[in-house]
């Protein structure tokens, strides 16, 4: 999975530095370019010769409109963005990657499913930074050179807990992306901004000002920094991909490096780690360094944005 993610990622990054980049605009109204279809195919080839009887799910294609909930419990997956953050990668920005997730559908004692992660790798081409996880094990790798050999050179473990934060006062990272699509939820753009603004005058936290490209990438590197509480806009993995929601591909990698570093949920979150608002899908995920800074959170959007929130578990 590692090699996959690199050998795509660099293609990706000399497609872009011989200017090679062609685009245009998919159906929902965002961009796709000729990168993250070849980046597609070539990781769809690779996962498949490692792990033929997995199911593959890319954003690109047929394939991004998959049903989860149609597969079966027991079925292995790869959740794939070819690159995530197509807009920072034509714009030739730094804030993009190759993202993979490998998991597992699992079916809990009341029939619903949920998404159990085996492992997780987000590939920053322009930085030459790997970040990636496997069960209670987070690492980054800078800079990548040569074959990889995790053996002898696994990376630099990294955990959120005990990283040397730059900053004392905890640092937000907040990811809204869709909102202005989504028309499901009349309120959602309202309340997200709305916790923005709540989180950007407050003297407790300070709003991340990182460009923010790929979400997986941020999610990765927040990991990293230490002391970086993350929240990101959600929807269950398991509903049908529709234009504004938020599909499994955009931050699943992401999230499960942060999470395996030691990151925390609230102990409020449903089974997929996420806070869901009023009667419908649409949720946050929040992850913190530790359980506390966790819970604060949930308990400061709940009361103070959120008053109609339903706990679903």
């Amino acid at each position: 999975m590692l090699e996959a993610a690199i050998e795509a990622g660099k293609k990706a990054k000399w497609l872009s530095d011989k200017d090679k980049i062609k685009s245009r605009r998919k159906p929902d109204g965002s961009e796709v370019t000729n990168a993250d279809r070849l980046a597609q195919c070539m990781l769809r080839t690779s996962l498949r010769k490692a792990c033929p009887e997995a199911y593959f799910i890319g954003e690109e294609g047929t394939a991004g409109q998959a049903n989860l909930n149609a597969l079966s419990s027991g079925t292995r997956l790869f959740i794939v963005d070819p690159i995530d953050g197509t807009r920072s990668y034509k714009l030739k920005k730094s804030t993009w990657s190759i993202s993979i997730a490998d998991a597992l559908i699992v079916q809990d004692a009341d029939g619903r499913k949920r998404l159990n992660q085996l492992a997780a790798a987000v590939y920053a081409p322009c930085k030459n930074t790997l970040y990636y996880a496997v069960k209670g094990l987070a690492f980054v790798l800078n800079p990548v050179a040569g074959r990889i050999n995790l053996k002898d050179q696994p990376g630099r473990r990294l955990n959120v807990a005990t990283a040397n934060a730059t900053d004392k006062v905890p640092v937000v990272t907040l990811y809204r992306k869709g909102i202005n699509q989504d028309q499901r939820f009349p309120d959602t753009k309202t309340k997200l901004e709305a916790i923005g603004n709540l989180l950007g005058r407050s003297s407790k936290y300070r709003m991340d000002a990182l460009d923010k490209g790929s979400p997986a990438l941020s999610l990765a590197m927040a990991a990293e920094r230490g002391n970086n509480i993350v929240i990101t806009r959600e929807d269950d993995p398991f509903q049908p991909v529709t234009n504004g929601m938020i599909a499994p591909w955009d931050t699943i990698a992401g999230r499960y490096i942060y999470e395996q570093a030691g990151g925390k949920a609230p102990v409020s979150a449903d089974r997929h780690g996420n806070i869901c608002l009023g009667q419908g899908n649409l949720s946050v995920s929040i992850m913190a360094p530790t359980q506390e800074q966790a819970d604060e959170m949930d308990k400061l959007l709940t009361n103070t944005i959120l008053p109609d929130v339903v706990r679903e578990h």
